[in-house]
């Protein structure tokens, strides 16, 4: 496997093109790891890897690394699994946590940066808290959040309710007793001879 990626890399360098980006050596996976695949990309390099721990736990490993790192960390639920994208000085990282049987698939992605991005201004700085205690501003975000998501929560469930109601009155009808046919009275049988 070394010698592929030695291979790729005296490639990449005599078509002048910049080698695949490396993993940052702080980026380590989650103790116990089983069953690691490395894929050499043309623009980055992909390590995927399970695990037996839940998740919850794979997600607290990658946000302490990344905090030591000194990037933010900021997952996203996709219905899957979670997703955290931090920019390191190696290479773009995307790491993906998903839920695998009794335990836990971790792919992490690291492109290359691409040198086509527009920077950005100086006068725009980006700062994070290395704290990992929450401050008032995020607390009230999550609360703001917490608010709009019950709010729409509250407005479908109405909807819902409306769209029953509906179902429920125009299925009245068959609620109704039904007049049967007013039959002939049957005349007499014929004594029989």
């Amino acid at each position: 496997m070394r010698r592929l990626g030695l291979v790729f890399f005296t490639l990449a360098i005599a078509a002048g093109q910049q080698p695949p980006p490396v993993l940052p050596s702080w980026l380590v996976p989650y103790a116990g790891a089983k069953a690691e695949t490395q894929t050499v990309l043309a623009n980055g390099i992909e390590v995927a890897y399970t695990t037996d721990a839940k998740p919850d736990l794979v997600v607290a490993h990658y946000r302490h690394l990344l905090e030591a790192a000194g990037l933010p960390f900021l997952p996203s639920f996709d219905g899957i699994g979670t997703s955290m994208r931090a920019a390191s000085a190696e290479c773009d990282l995307l790491i993906k946590v998903r839920e695998q049987g009794a335990g836990t698939l971790t792919t992490v992605s690291c492109a290359a940066k691409t040198a086509g991005k527009p920077s950005a201004p100086d006068e725009v700085k980006v700062t994070t808290s290395h704290t990992t205690t929450p401050t008032k501003s995020s607390w009230r975000l999550m609360e703001e959040r917490i608010r709009q998501g019950e709010e729409y929560t509250r407005q479908v469930l109405a909807e819902a309710e409306a769209r029953h109601k509906q179902g429920i009155k125009k299925m009245e009808i068959y609620d109704q007793p039904v007049n049967g046919r007013v039959r002939k009275k049957d005349s007499p049988s014929r004594p029989e001879k």
